[in-house]
């Protein structure tokens, strides 16, 4: 991580401190919600990069969200995975979950889920490689972070 990244993930963190970010992410995801893909496919698709980006900063080491922010963000992400309108949308989707998917937490809630493992190799058969190659860093993780029974 560079200088400038790591300066970027403290400033994160000091926002976190003070629940602006569980704040923003609870706004966000219910503005995520309450639209329609069809008739707000810009607004949708930037707010998932959005949560991408972020995201991205929210790692074990920083740990700036707590887990039940992140598990409202991927009850919003998840109907995502598989939408035919807009494959960005999809993308980002599951960028975002990969991002998650960096939290022991998470990964066990994942595994929880026989709907998301289920919608996640529907996504693996998918010809689109970004797709396909986040969906594998989603199931490596849950390898590695989640707990096998």
């Amino acid at each position: 991580m560079s200088t400038e990244e790591t300066q970027a993930a403290r400033d994160l963190a000091k926002l976190s401190s003070t629940t602006t970010l569980t704040v923003f992410f609870g706004m966000l995801m219910a503005a995520i919600n309450r639209r329609q893909v069809t008739k707000n496919e810009e607004f949708i698709l930037n707010a998932i990069s959005c949560t991408t980006n972020m995201l991205f900063y929210d790692t074990q080491a920083t740990n700036i969200l707590t887990n039940t922010v992140r598990c409202e963000i991927f009850k919003t992400m998840k109907p995502y995975l598989l939408t035919h309108v807009n494959e960005e949308i999809q993308i980002e989707s599951v960028r975002v979950i990969s991002n998650l998917s960096r939290h022991c937490e998470l990964c066990n809630t994942f595994l929880e889920d026989s709907q998301f493992i289920q919608t996640l190799c529907v996504v693996l058969e998918h010809s689109l490689r970004d797709l396909v190659f986040y969906s594998v860093g989603i199931i490596i993780n849950i390898s590695l972070h989640g707990k096998g029974e």
